[in-house]
């Protein structure tokens, strides 16, 4: 049987943002996207992060993050980086999951 060797981790979060998000004003709001975006930018430029919008497929979620690394602590250290801003404080994570990549055989 061939040794099976693996390339990357996967992390896939899917977040809801909350009703009380909305009810804030325009001014916080706009504070509130822009530090969470600075984040991911900053952790982006590391490991990158694509962001995709799930609003109008699924009822339970408003986006998804996705991101790839050699090493689980990434994640880690994302969730912790994005756990620092306003933002945070209205997300929820209803769906969470990590996969490990095989390496190609070509």
């Amino acid at each position: 049987m061939p040794k099976v060797e693996y390339d990357n981790f996967q992390k896939i979060c899917l977040f809801k943002l909350g009703q009380n998000f909305r009810l804030l004003d325009a001014d916080e709001r706009s504070k509130g996207k822009q530090e969470f975006a600075a984040a991911i930018d900053d952790l982006s430029s590391v490991h990158p992060i694509l962001s995709y919008s799930t609003v109008g497929t699924r009822a339970d979620t408003d986006f998804m993050l996705v991101q790839d690394s050699p090493s689980i602590e990434t994640f880690h250290e994302t969730s912790r980086r994005l756990n620092t801003t306003l933002m945070a404080g209205y997300l929820e994570q209803p769906y969470s999951y990590l996969s490990i990549r095989r390496k190609s055989r070509y």
